[in-house]
Formats: structure tokens, C-alpha cells, sequence
């Protein structure tokens, strides 16, 4: 949060977003976002690991390559979509797009942070809680904002260009890449972990 929050408001300091709206953005990450993603995401892996014959293993990492970028760059998507949709005023474009979605990920972040965090100080202590802190918060902080900023650069973009298709049209083409950068993020983790 030290690095990306700040990033981001760098970013909106000349034309500022109205503080409710950054922690709304930064709330809808942090619960609705990180909840949803994390109830479709196990639910997808235990419905992998019931039609599999493979070890957990597998369907952990066919969840992590194939579901979850999906289901949580739509889930943070959705944010910059409802912005657009109910606060046109509050929405000019590009830089816009960038800011809410990068907030919006700082939440989300947040809160798979805390998951991750605990899950390996059980698993493995100090030092896997370490590695994973090493990991998610010193290596790599910007992952989440960096990929549904595409889906803010796409829609900014069509919301320059005005009307709703316009607007609907650069949310599904800058949720595409942000989905497969996603994607190959988990397709090297997983590679590295093997």
C-alpha cells in the first residue's frame, strides 16, 4: 500500500478524484472484489478437483492459469464500469481509468496479501512467511494494479470517445490483455514453482 497508493495519486494530481470515490474504489477491492474472487475461485478448484484424476496440485494451477485472472480482473473491472456508468462527471479518461483501477487494486491486493501472509506463516513459518512478503510486497507490489489498468486505459479510452458502445467496446478490450497478462503472470509463477 506504501508503493501503490501513493503511485496512483501521484498520477491523479492534476485533475484529483473525489476522496469518496478513491475509497470506495479502494473498498470495493478490498471486499467485494477479493471476496468474490476468492468464493468463484475455490469453487472453480474443488469442481477441478472433483472431475479430475490429478493430484490438488494440478487443479491448483489449472485454477491459477485459468480461472482466477478471469474472475479477478472482472471482478476489479466491474468497478471501473460502475463508475463510468453511474458518475460520468467523475470519469474523463484515461488517467481516470488508471487512478480508480489502480486504487481498486491496492484493495484487492490488500486483502489476497493478508490470505497469502497467513496461510504461509501456518504452512511454513518465519520463513515462508517471509519469502511470500519478499514476494507479493517488495518484488512484485504492482502486479494487480498494473494489470486492470489496462482495463482503466480501455476505458477511458472509450469513454472519450463517448456513448455507451464506445465506453462497453474499450472496457472488453482492455479487460482482454489485462486478463491474459494475468494469465501468463500465473503461467511462469507456476512454472517457477514446480
Amino acid at each position: 500500500l506504501g508503493i501503490v497508493i501513493p503511485t496512483f495519486l501521484w498520477l491523479d494530481r492534476f485533475e484529483s478524484e473525489p476522496n469518496r470515490l478513491l475509497v470506495g474504489a479502494f473498498l470495493w477491492g478490498a471486499l467485494v472484489a477479493a471476496v468474490l474472487s476468492a468464493l468463484l475461485n475455490t469453487t472453480a478448484m474443488s469442481l477441478i478437483e472433483a472431475m479430475s484424476t490429478a493430484d490438488p496440485d494440478a487443479a491448483l494451477t489449472t485454477t491459477a492459469v485459468l480461472v482466477a485472472p478471469f474472475v479477478e480482473e472482472a471482478a476489479k473491472g466491474v468497478l471501473i464500469l460502475l463508475v463510468w456508468w453511474f458518475l460520468h462527471h467523475e470519469f474523463d479518461g484515461i488517467t481516470d481509468g488508471m487512478v480508480y483501477a489502480g486504487i481498486c487494486a491496492a484493495g484487492f491486493a490488500f486483502t489476497e496479501n493478508i490470505l497469502y501472509f497467513s496461510s504461509m506463516w501456518q504452512e511454513a513459518g518465519v520463513g515462508g512467511f517471509v519469502a511470500q512478503y519478499f514476494i507479493r510486497g517488495i518484488a512484485l507490489p504492482l502486479l494487480h494494479p498494473m494489470c486492470v489498468s489496462l482495463t482503466g486505459i480501455g476505458m477511458g479510452i472509450g469513454a472519450r470517445r463517448g456513448g455507451w458502445g464506445s465506453a462497453l467496446g474499450g472496457f472488453a478490450i482492455g479487460l482482454i490483455p489485462a486478463m491474459g497478462l494475468h494469465a501468463l503472470w500465473n503461467v511462469g509463477s507456476s512454472l517457477v514453482q514446480e
